[in-house]
């Protein structure tokens, strides 16, 4: 307020230097409407604040509440695919749109993640149509926000910045000097920025309110393989002493299997070493 004061101020002001059939002196008290009176050429008595205007009980029903309502919801599946295509359905249903699509996969379980925006007045359709046939949620949590005071606040002081810019233009349109230009230019760029990041916080508050947002996580758990666990004891130990049995004697016949040229090589000679020992005997 202190900054659209000075504004108005300033207004006045550069009003009267600009103003060459007008002979009103300078009155730092000049509220908005005797500014309006001096731009369009015709100053005028200055007026005494205007009353405020009375709320419209209408602004307290229900239907002309700003909300933003949100939403988390989270539960086991037994079939992953039906759950996606049941949820699916729900979000064609309502009129609504996927804004993220996250599927993960690990040992254990498979996850996929939605965030979903809803027209507000859809979002309890979604809801029920979506997690029809869910018998128990690991989470559930909706919220809503009544942000009507807020909206109403923020809506006014941008309307009325924005009709200060308009006054400010037509300012300059009379500005005669320099001086003057810059002085109203510089005080329209710091009000276009005040509107621009107003307008911002106003154009995500509609958005917030047109729109719910409701973020499903489902997941499956993946069948793990069957562990067999042998027995211990006697017999198991009897069992091993088997195998390891077999496997030596297979281990041997390979081996002879493998060395049968050098055996029958050594056999060769040793025979021949018998013959030649009784013949020179």
């Amino acid at each position: 307020m202190r900054t659209l004061s000075c504004n108005l101020l300033f207004l006045a002001f550069l009003c009267i230097a600009c103003n060459t059939e007008g002979g009103d002196s300078y009155d730092p008290t000049l509220d908005t409407e005797s500014v309006e009176s001096i731009l369009s050429g015709t100053p005028g008595q200055r007026k005494s604040p205007a009353t405020p205007k009375a709320v419209d009980p209408s602004l307290n029903a229900t239907h002309n509440r700003k909300l933003i309502k949100t939403g988390n919801l989270a539960w086991k599946t037994e079939n992953l695919e039906d759950t996606r295509a049941q949820i699916l359905t729900a979000v064609v249903a309502a009129n609504a749109y996927i804004s993220s699509d996250l599927a993960t996969q690990t040992a254990y379980r498979n996850n996929h993640r939605y965030v979903i925006r809803v027209p507000a007045d859809s979002f309890d359709t979604l809801v029920s149509m979506g997690t029809a046939g869910v018998k128990k949620f690991e989470t559930r949590n909706i919220n809503t926000r009544d942000v009507s005071a807020e909206y109403t606040d923020l809506k006014a002081r941008l309307d009325s910045r924005i009709a200060l810019e308009q006054r400010f233009y037509a300012l300059l349109a009379k500005a005669k000097t320099i001086e003057e230009i810059l002085q109203v230019e510089r005080e329209i760029e710091q009000l276009r920025a005040e509107i621009d990041s107003m307008q911002g916080q106003f154009n995500l508050m509609q958005d917030q309110v047109a729109l719910s947002t409701l973020t499903i996580e489902i997941y499956e758990e993946v069948e793990q393989p069957t562990v067999v666990v042998e027995e211990e004891g006697f017999l198991a130990d009897l069992k091993d002493s088997l195998d390891n049995g077999w496997s030596v004697v297979k281990g041997g016949v390979l081996v002879i299997a493998t060395l049968w040229p050098f055996i029958l090589l050594g056999l060769t000679i040793f025979i021949g070493i018998k013959v030649y020992r009784r013949r020179k005997d």
